[in-house]
């Protein structure tokens, strides 16, 4: 015989209740009502919701309150007993006999989407606010974001307040000037950008008219305005960040995964397919769907699961383990924001430039750890008296030897990064990439410095495949040294080979394919923040001050004088007889002047602390503190 359960679904703009026939599957009545996110409205509001949606679906569906076997309500904001709490009492105010759950609305949403309050996946809402919620085969559940509207980024509110702060930074002159400008004065029926200010603090104004305006933005970045453009292209990426989050969370990422999409900026048709890209170039077997019921069916199905109920939907659960065919590298998509790039005046492919490069750096956001990893990795290797190779063939190799090339002026340092490119040094002036697919080389290129344990060998490659790369790994693995991929690109056979892999998921270059642009500018970040850190961690610096930079220019001499000044804290003219005095050596100096030793001493000091400053100081009992160089 069949029962009926009720589903709330109550959301930062709506409440919506069905009343599901548990045999049979069918919606037999549904009703909605203002929110229930008592964050936003107060708990007597959300609860007279709820109440109303409620009632009104049961006498739609002509049934009685009593009638209901089970409810249950997936609410924004609710995440804890405390939350919850909120809601007591209100079981007997309905008039239920029946149980009441109370879940967070992601919940409900991913059941509704997936079928199933059971089947792993992940479900990504994105409205007013935005949240991401994920459940493995296991039942091991994960989420991101739904810190609310003020806290969360790329949802609906968020996109309508970069848009608002575009506007009022190019009426500064900050920015270049934009037509949302103009479409939202005339859409918000105000004079000029100075009335942004009374429309946005209004005492009545609410969450809801606010996140209302991100429509408008994705209307002007499909008409091409840059500035659109760059709000929905942040927001794309860090709605993908967060899935990515919740995907490595339950180790969700190396095989087909459901991908939910629930609220109303997925229905935008701009928003959609570049938000797709951006999950592509993060997790390329994810898979973005609609859902399949509403979340207020899902809040359903989870009064059914409560209860014991068999689901009516129940199907063989969406995600497989059986990993698919291997997708296209992201890195070869075809970029949807610069699609018309030859059609563009000057000033709007610099911009689109400019935009698609702030996202590549902050896609550098997500390695951080694995960044952090290669560092720890490197600075020991260089402790030990190891070497690091940095290889990679085109961007990559000229970038790896232009890393190496800028280490001795900064750190006098030759003896510990090397850069290798395909094809040797004839290949920095003029290309040679078939070299790039010969592994054998990547090999040879690092036993001709007699690779030993004690080494890094870190292969370069934003497609993340380059054989080249994989044979130089391959040779570090056979003398036991330790090897880190820098890749934009999953899956990568290269990463895979590696000790640490660190993803950058820069995604689509504007110009289709061309990794020298994006790919090429986080690869050379990421070697200066691992060679620097390197050599920071085996002490050429004191605090953020160069001491064992070379002297060979005027520049660079003014600069050892100021450092010696500045450390000793001595006037310039005194620093530069200090210097005289130690051979230049602006090391020697500072131990000699701050140490109050002569300058012998103060090299063999050095010499016994490894050519560390603060240790040498450290170990002349000298007061850091008190020296300013604490």
């Amino acid at each position: 015989m069949a029962q009926y359960f009720v589903g709330v679904d109550g959301g930062a703009t709506a409440t919506k209740v069905v009343v599901l026939n548990s045999k049979t599957g069918e919606t037999m009545g549904q009703a909605s009502a203002e929110s229930s996110n008592y964050h936003n409205v107060g708990k007597e509001k959300a609860r007279a919701a709820i109440k109303q949606a409620v009632t009104e679906a049961c006498q739609i569906a002509k049934i009685e309150i009593s009638q209901i076997a089970g409810i249950a309500c997936g609410i924004a904001g609710v995440h804890s007993p405390a939350d919850i709490a909120q809601f007591d009492g209100l079981h007997e105010e309905i008039g239920l006999s029946a149980p009441l759950h109370f879940e967070n609305d992601i919940l409900a949403a991913l059941s509704g989407g997936a079928g199933s309050c059971t089947s792993p996946g992940i479900a990504i809402i994105c409205g007013t606010g935005t949240a991401v919620f994920g459940r493995d085969k296991d039942g091991k559940t994960a989420r991101a974001a739904g810190w609310g509207y003020l806290m969360d980024s790329g949802s609906a509110y968020d996109i309508s307040l970069q848009a608002l702060r575009q506007c009022v930074r190019a009426d500064d002159g900050v920015y270049p000037q934009t037509n949302l400008t103009q479409r939202l004065l005339k859409d918000l029926k105000l004079e000029a950008p100075r009335d942004f200010v009374n429309w946005m603090y209004h005492p009545d104004r609410t969450v809801t008219q606010i996140a209302g305006l991100a429509p408008a933005v994705f209307d002007e970045a499909e008409k091409g305005d840059i500035g659109a453009m760059g709000i929905a292209a942040q927001a794309c990426d860090i709605l993908a960040d967060n899935v990515l989050c919740v995907a490595r969370k339950l180790n969700m990422t190396n095989f087909e995964v459901p991908l939910v999409l629930v609220g109303g900026v997925h229905d935008s048709k701009y928003f959609h397919p570049r938000f797709c890209q951006s999950i592509a170039a993060r997790l390329p077997f994810m898979k973005p769907v609609f859902p399949a019921h509403s979340a207020a069916v899902g809040a359903a199905l989870i009064a059914l699961d409560r209860a014991s109920v068999p689901n009516p939907f129940a199907t063989k659960d969406a995600a497989s383990s059986d990993a698919p065919a291997v997708p296209l590298r992201a890195t070869e998509h075809q970029n949807l924001y610069s699609l018309d790039i030859d059609l563009l005046s000057p000033e709007k492919i610099v911009g689109l430039l400019h935009t698609e490069d702030k996202r590549a750096v902050n896609a550098i956001s997500t390695a951080l750890p694995a960044i952090s990893e290669a560092v720890g990795v490197v600075t020991e290797a260089f402790r030990q008296g190891g070497r690091l190779f940095n290889c990679g063939s085109g961007t990559p190799g000229r970038l790896s030897v232009v890393d190496a090339a800028e280490v001795p002026p900064t750190f006098t340092d030759t003896e510990h990064v090397f850069g290798l490119i395909a094809g040797g040094h004839p290949a920095l002036v003029k290309s040679n990439e078939s070299i790039e697919d010969l592994p054998d080389e990547g090999a040879k290129a690092v036993r001709e410095y007699n690779l030993c344990s004690k080494d890094v060998v870190c292969g370069i490659t934003a497609s993340g495949r380059t054989p080249y790369c994989l044979g130089a790994i391959q040779e570090a693995k056979k003398v036991g040294a330790k090897s880190i991929a820098i890749v934009c690109a999953l899956p990568s056979v290269v990463a895979e080979a590696a000790d640490t892999a660190i993803f950058i998921p820069t995604g689509a270059e504007v110009v289709t394919g061309s990794t020298r642009m994006k790919g090429g500018t986080v690869q050379k970040l990421v070697l200066n923040i691992i060679s620097t850190c390197g050599m920071v961690g085996i002490g050429k610096t004191l605090g953020n001050l160069m001491v064992d930079l070379s002297q060979h220019n005027s520049k660079l001499v003014d600069r050892a004088e100021r450092i010696v000044a500045k450390a000793c804290n001595i006037e310039k003219e005194e620093a530069v007889k200090v210097l005289d005095a130690c051979e230049r050596k602006v090391n020697v100096a500072i131990v000699h002047k701050v140490g109050g030793v002569d300058v012998e001493t103060a090299k063999k000091t050095l010499a016994e602390n490894s050519g560390v400053v603060r240790k040498s100081l450290v170990a002349l009992n000298v007061d850091l503190q008190k020296a300013g160089l604490a």
